[in-house]
């Protein structure tokens, strides 16, 4: 037991405590460098030049393209005091050059796509419907420059009318739902080669309404022609005066030119009065445009006085077609010379990229002479002058029709015996295609080889 108990226990070894190599102790943890951080800002930066850079090099070329295509394309001008008269109309814009338009007003647009506007104003009369004034006013959308012309009311015309004139083309197709008004669009296209823009009706509330709105219009009436109630003289005409010069008829064939050159006179000076205040251009407009039958709005109306504010009415173009009277079965009519009237057309009035040829207007022509009764065959029988006299009865219409009826059986026996003098003289051609009628026969004699 003290063997045991004496002997000393001896102690565990213990393990030895593994120390960090020297190099480790002495080499102390060191934090973030402060030149990682350096670098990293640096790196930023770097990026952020690099962007920038690439942007403004991005910029560069964009402006770069874009001068290169301004200097390939037309220099654009712009508005300005000195140099207004360089601006150019373009179609369907609000401002034309040299006017000064505001810009939120609409302005009428071309329907043949130019810078020439064309109105056709309708006079109609009240009692009946028919137009004792027809014209087509023009205005240059660029310059502003104005052109009015006059057809004659009793303007030869071509189509299956009791009286083929101009005058009764309204009446006879109006429908109350606008169809004399297309009706004379169609007929004035057909005419000058060209349609009109709008269309405005010279009626008894809208040129009321045009008189009151400045107060009655301060005109001379001729002495000739003599008109119903309106006394030779100056005065200031209300809107029923108005109406009597725009509704002349007496005597209106034997003097064409000079009523419708007083219609033209009246309309000028009234166009005068409503351009005097520029103010009330928009309202009077608004005014005008509810009281007449026309496609043009309250804008297009004021639109147009801003652009005719500075227009001499007394320089402005007005005419009447060139032409003369004549008799057509001893009714009176206007006939229009063409190559006059093309002048005319060609040079106030054609919308037109190109000019107007003779073949591209249709003034209906009288052949014969004057009275004879022979002209171009638009429906209306050849007869003589005393055919149509209202005064005569019912026989002697009878009678008339019974030698017309003889006229036109020998007109047929001598229509016959020249169709037989031609069908002999054309004999002779049609026996020499005898030999194909025998030719005709030849398959008959070639069809037994081709049976078995």
């Amino acid at each position: 037991m003290k063997l045991f108990g004496n002997k000393r226990r001896r102690p565990a070894p213990q393990k030895p405590q593994q120390q960090a190599p020297q190099e480790l102790e002495q080499a102390p943890l060191e934090p973030v460098p402060e030149e990682t951080s350096d670098d990293r800002l640096k790196g930023r930066m770097k990026a952020r030049l690099l962007l920038a850079g690439s942007i403004c090099i991005f910029v560069c070329a964009i402006v770069m393209c874009l001068t290169l295509i301004g200097k390939s394309a037309e220099p654009v001008v712009f508005p300005s005091q000195a140099h207004t008269e360089d601006i150019e109309y373009v179609i369907g814009s609000v401002q034309p050059s040299t006017v000064n338009v505001p810009v939120e007003l609409t302005a009428p647009v071309s329907r043949n796509a130019s810078d020439r506007l064309n109105i056709l104003l309708i006079g109609l009369n009240p009692s009946d419907k028919q137009m004792d004034a027809i014209m087509l006013l023009s205005v240059d959308m660029h310059t502003a420059e104005a052109a009015l012309l006059s057809f004659p009311r009793d303007t030869y015309v071509a189509g299956s009318y009791d009286t083929p004139k101009l005058s009764l083309v309204y009446k006879e197709a109006d429908d109350g739902k606008g169809r004399g008004t297309q009706a004379v669009r169609e007929k004035v296209k057909n005419m000058v080669g060209f349609e009109a823009d709008y269309y405005f009706v010279l009626d008894e509330a809208s040129v009321t309404a045009m008189t009151e709105l400045v107060g009655g219009v301060e005109f001379t009436v001729p002495d000739e022609p003599k008109y119903s109630t309106l006394s030779a003289g100056t005065k200031r005409l209300s809107g029923m005066d108005a109406m009597q010069l725009l509704c002349y008829r007496d005597g209106y064939t034997d003097a064409e030119a000079t009523s419708a050159a007083v219609q033209r006179d009246f309309l000028l000076k009234l166009l005068d009065r409503l351009l005097e205040n520029p103010k009330k251009y928009l309202e009077n407009a608004e005014t005008i445009a509810a009281s007449a039958d026309t496609d043009l709005t309250a804008e297009n109306l004021a639109y147009l006085a801003y652009l005719l504010e500075n227009v001499d009415t007394a320089s402005v173009f007005s005419g009447t077609l060139p032409g003369g009277a004549i008799k057509v079965d001893g009714v009176s009519y206007y006939e229009i010379n063409p190559e006059e009237a093309l002048e005319m057309l060609n040079e106030h009035f054609n919308p037109l990229k190109g000019a107007l040829s003779i073949y591209d207007i249709n003034f209906r022509q009288e052949t014969g002479d004057s009275g004879s009764g022979e002209y171009d065959p638009y429906g209306f029988s050849s007869s003589t002058e005393t055919n149509n006299k209202p005064s005569e009865t019912k026989s002697t219409e009878n009678t008339e029709e019974n030698t017309d009826e003889s006229t036109d059986e020998s007109t047929d026996e001598s229509t016959d015996e020249s169709s037989d003098e031609s069908s002999e003289e054309t004999t002779a051609p049609t026996e020499g295609p005898e030999p194909t009628e025998t030719s005709s026969e030849v398959p008959p004699e070639t069809d037994p080889p081709t049976e078995p």
